[in-house]
């Protein structure tokens, strides 16, 4: 795939330090720790296609409180993360949150275009 942007992590099958960030980021239940993790990290952007595998694979056993991947799959993001919409089917099929930057600015402005 090939995009302008700068990715993080996507899951695949290789063990990657951009995957094991993106797995703490969505298997925590603390905020603070997901905020510091994506800002060491210079997330404006979080994508997420809700389904059974990517459930399976954001899944804590044992852990009775919300992980921030099940709160931003059931539309409970923390103020700190804008969501953005989807247009079409696209709508039902994804999730994208913008991460606030300390400044107010919108990541968005500094996207580059094609």
């Amino acid at each position: 795939y090939r995009t302008p942007h700068r990715v993080l992590s996507i899951p695949n099958h290789r063990p990657q330090p951009g995957f094991a960030a993106t797995w703490r980021i969505l298997t925590t239940t603390d905020e603070a720790a997901a905020r510091a993790e994506l800002a060491r990290h210079g997330v404006d952007w979080i994508l997420l296609c809700p389904s059974e595998t990517e459930r399976a694979l954001f899944a804590v056993a044992g852990e009775p409180r919300r992980t921030m991947y099940q709160r931003l799959v059931d539309g409970r993001a923390p103020s700190w993360l804008r969501p953005l919409p989807l247009e079409g089917d696209l709508a039902a099929e994804a999730r994208l949150f913008e991460v606030a930057r300390p400044d107010g600015r919108s990541a968005a402005a500094g996207a580059p275009s094609r």
